[in-house]
Formats: C-alpha cells, structure tokens, sequence
C-alpha cells in the first residue's frame, strides 16, 4: 500500500518546517530509539517519509496492507510524539550550516538563486530560508512541535491498496483521531516575474571552466486551450535530439555542453506561465552563445519536416505513456489545481491529432518571441568578453549577500 497525508502548508509558510523534517528524520518516540524505530520500520517491511516543499508538505507511508494498522499507529505515534535529543539536533545544525556553504560553491545552486532573485527580487524563495543565526538558535521542543502542529491544519489523505474502503476508514478512525475543527492552510501565494523594459543580465563571476548561461521570463496565466500548442511548442523546440535547441546550439555550431528549454505551464489556476532556457558553454564562447539562444527563441526556425517528428512523438507519447495505478490520485490532484474536472488527455490528443504547423506559429508569435528577457550567468569573468556580452543587455553584478539569506 501507499498512503499520503499531503498539507498546502510549506516552508515559506514555516520556516522551520525543513529543519524540522531533517530532525524528525533522525528522531524516535516515547517506546523507541531513532535506531530502534528504523529497525520497526523493517521489520513490518514499512517505509516513512516526510516531505517539506516552499508551500506544502506530505507524509506517506508505504508497506504491507496486512501491517497497515500497525504501519499507520506507528507513523502517527512518531508525528503526534516525536522524540530527539540536544545532541542530535547540534549535530543536525552544523550539518545544515556545513550544507549551506556548499551551497554557495555550487555554481548550478548560484545560477538557480541568481535566477530566483532576478525573477522576483526580495520574494525569491532562497532569501526567505532562516539565516544562520536562526539556526543555531533552534531547539528541539519548537521543531518537534512544528511537525506536531501540521495536524492541526486540514489535509488530503490518499491511499492505494487492497484495503476497501470500509477497512480504511475503520484504521484512520482508529489510528488518526481528530481534536477539534482543522484551521485552514494560508492561502497559495503566486509568484509574478518581473517584467523588463529592455533584457537584462545578472552576472556572478566564478572561477570555472564553463559558463552557464539561463534565460527566463514570464507569459499569461496557466490556459488549458493552449496546452496542445505548448506541447508542441516544446516538442519542437527542444524535444530531443530532432529539437531546434540541439540541432542549432550543439550539432550545427558546436556552441553548447549542455542545453534545455522548455515554456513551463502555471501549476494551477491563476499561475503564471514561464519560458525557460539553458546553456551550458565554454567561457569565451558565452557571448556567442547567448546571442545564438536569443536568436532561436525570437525567430523560430520553421520546417515542416520537424513539426512532423514533433507531432508524431507527442501522440506516441499519448499512446503509450499510461498513467500507473499508483499515480492516479496525484494525476487526478493535478488536474484539479487545473481547475479540470475530467480527464483533460483526451481532449488533448484529439488536438494534437488535428493540428498543422500554423498552432505551433501563432503561439511562438504570441507567447514567446520577442519578450524582454531575464538572462542569469555564471561565469568567469576574465574568461568572457564582457563588452560583447553587454550588446545583449544591461548587465549588473551579483554578490552571494544578494541572492542567498544565509
């Protein structure tokens, strides 16, 4: 069986809520040891884990349904009543405090902060995680407490087994009591990307044998009619070694290591949509490279030849990508974010069965090119032509004070 408590309470919500999953890890309860308890888990052939995300967090549990009751009185024993100690928790804080100067290291970790903090400046996700002062101030009565009170919050409890639903019920109500009304969770905070008037480029200088290069910026709000053409649209672009992206910046001109793009839908309704796109090139080439992806993304190479293999894979996709019994229940949440109350697959194959290449045109004219961009590179800056690399937008240097809170 798989059973999934899932809450829309996250880290940006509770910022403690990560530091406390990693404790909660690491922790035991009133009849057992963390050591012991991992040998319980074991024996009944059972699995936990607890996932923390910016704005949710879920539990699941997986095992055997004939050890369901006990999986599930054992989990909740261990969320309800966690036990740690001090000296499991200071070793949890250098950890973290070691974790997050490799971090900083990191160049593709840097990229992704850069990007954050162009895209939404203070509101970027990796300046809202408590600073290390924070940090070692934790104690283990607030952390374990924070897992505590996620069940205070209501949730959504999803199970796949072979228990009927009679049984499921009969072992919640057992197991998982209920004190009290639930609050509701904070409402879902919406990011907006910040609109330029000209393309724009932050720059971190790193001494490293590559650049990486990334380009972002925001479309409308999630719109389901036009899911076919983004399909599409990706496909084509950059959907394998058939792709634009592949053909243009690695076969043709040899200018990429690495490279993706991807025009991403909103999650759910009200999201904003969002053009992404990476390389990965050699230092000198990176003005080159740049201009190349820019190139790509405002003026789409059109052929007819390449639609064809990019409609063919997507319906051969359709065909053969069957959703598992296991994944149901997410698939069915998703589309729910969506605002979709059936299942959207087949309006969306029959779409793509009668489309031609004029879907794919208009919405590369009026979702995609010539947007004032968002570029975030990495880089060592002696290696690049910095003034070449300024004809493509204005460019201001980035600090790690800037993008990361700790």
């Amino acid at each position: 069986f798989t059973l999934t408590f899932s809450f829309e309470v996250g880290k940006l919500h509770h910022q403690k809520l990560g530091a406390a999953a990693l404790l909660l890890d690491k922790s035991g309860t009133s009849q057992f040891t963390s050591a012991e308890l991992k040998k319980e888990w074991y024996k009944l052939g059972s699995d936990f884990n607890l996932s923390v995300g910016d704005q949710s967090t879920s539990f699941t549990m997986i095992g055997l349904d004939e050890n369901f009751g006990q999986t599930l009185a054992l989990a909740m024993e261990l969320v309800k009543r966690p036990q740690a100690d001090l000296a499991t928790l200071h070793e949890l804080i250098q950890i973290i405090l070691a974790n997050r100067e490799d971090f900083k290291k990191n160049y593709r970790a840097i990229a992704q902060a850069m990007a954050e903090y162009n895209l939404y400046g203070d509101q970027s996700s990796m300046l809202r995680m408590m600073p290390n002062e924070q940090i070692t101030q934790l104690k283990v009565d607030d952390l374990t407490q924070t897992i505590v009170n996620l069940l205070t919050y209501k949730h959504a409890i999803s199970y796949v087994g072979s228990l009927s639903v009679e049984d499921l019920q009969n072992q919640l109500r057992q197991h998982h009591t209920l004190n009290g009304e639930l609050q509701s969770p904070p409402s879902y905070e919406f990011f907006v990307q910040r609109q330029p008037k000209d393309t724009e480029i932050y720059f971190f200088d790193k001494e490293m044998a590559q650049a990486y290069v990334r380009l972002d910026f925001g479309d409308e709000i999630y719109d389901e009619t036009k899911r076919p053409a983004i399909s599409l649209y990706n496909e084509y672009f950059d959907g394998g070694m058939s792709g634009v992206v592949f053909q243009e910046m690695r076969e043709a001109r040899a200018l990429a290591y690495a490279s993706y793009a991807r025009y991403a839908t909103g999650s759910r309704v009200g999201e904003q949509n969002q053009m992404l796109a990476i390389v990965l090139c050699q230092a000198d080439k990176t003005p080159e490279a740049l201009k190349t992806f820019i190139n790509l993304i405002d003026n789409l190479p059109i052929s007819e030849e390449r639609f064809a293999i990019a409609k063919e894979a997507i319906i051969n996709r359709y065909k053969t990508a069957k959703v598992g019994f296991r994944e149901v229940i997410a698939a069915v949440r998703t589309w729910e974010y969506q605002g979709l109350e059936v299942d959207p697959r087949v309006k969306r194959y029959q779409q793509i069965l009668q489309s031609d290449i004029g879907l794919l045109q208009d919405f590369h004219r009026s979702n995609v090119a010539n947007r004032k961009k968002l570029v975030s590179i990495v880089g060592e800056k002696s290696e690049i032509d910095m003034e070449a690399l300024a004809k493509y937008g204005k460019i201001t240097e980035i600090s790690l004070d800037q993008i990361f809170a700790f």
